[in-house]
């Protein structure tokens, strides 16, 4: 159902279990410096739960998928759902290795350090046909799917998912929030210091497809321009030594491909 959304992206970079072992809580995040903590959410009446561990080889982040902070409303307009408690359990490696080819990454990219997935995407297609080719974008400049102040959305399933910057765990200073799949570090900022290196295409959707300019209301209107931003068509940088992914603002808000390999627990997790 995804594989034209999978070729759009492998088009665009082209062009550019073992059971945990000695388990300790992950120090390194400083979670208390991101006041994160266990909270009641007054939407779902239920605790938000996360727990960090990590053993020689990986890292292991299970959560609940509740916020720890104020969301929604949900359901809205455009948004029926409501958040629901989910089973998350993923895995990343503690060693990631950054490849030569970046590998596309559709449904849950990351997780942030309050158990919340990355999800760039939401299931919105042209005409409500998956294999049209043509996805909306969470955010865009022509259709405002009510996402909350932390650019979050419900999808069918009850599961809340940040789609851009979560305000509400950034700060001024570029920060630590969470992992990725392939367990490189996701960045960010109230504002990002770093650039997106894609742009909106020139000109007018082909024939087939939406009518109109390319506009940003779908991720097809948007390619990747080398040299044109600081971060690579991944949305990383290499920062004191340290490959990183970093959100931005801007399209495409969060990695939707990964240079290393990702963890399949974030298949499973998704399912």
């Amino acid at each position: 159902m995804k594989n034209n959304i999978f070729t759009f992206f492998c088009l665009t970079l082209i062009t550019a279990l073992i059971a945990p072992r000695s388990i300790s809580h992950a120090s390194d995040l400083n979670y208390n410096d991101l006041g994160l903590s266990s909270t009641r959410s007054t939407l779902t009446n239920e605790e938000s739960e996360v727990d960090i561990r990590k053993d020689r080889r990986h890292r292991y982040i299970k959560s609940n998928g509740i916020p720890n902070h104020s969301a929604g409303p949900f359901p809205n307009n455009k948004t029926p759902y409501a958040i629901d408690a989910h089973s998350y359990a993923f895995r990343m490696t503690l060693t990631p290795e950054r490849g030569y080819t970046p590998t596309p990454k559709d449904g849950i990219v990351g997780i942030a350090v309050n158990g919340i997935p990355f999800k760039p995407t939401i299931e919105k297609f042209w005409n409500d046909d998956a294999n049209s080719g043509w996805r909306y974008e969470a955010i865009n400049p022509t259709i405002d799917f009510e996402l909350d102040k932390n650019n979050a959305y419900v999808d069918p399933s009850g599961r809340y998912n940040y789609h851009g910057i979560p305000t509400a765990i950034v700060h001024n200073q570029l920060k630590l929030i969470g992992y990725a799949a392939d367990g490189f570090p996701i960045l960010a900022a109230r504002t990002s210091p770093y650039k997106s290196g894609y742009q909106l295409k020139k000109g007018v959707r082909p024939a087939g497809a939406p009518e109109g300019n390319f506009d940003g209301t779908f991720a097809q209107d948007y390619e990747y321009i080398a040299g044109s931003g600081d971060l690579d068509a991944c949305n990383g940088i290499v920062l004191h030594g340290q490959y990183t992914y970093v959100l931005t603002r801007e399209f495409p808000q969060m990695p939707r491909c990964l240079f290393g390999t990702p963890d399949p627990s974030f298949e499973r997790s998704y399912r």
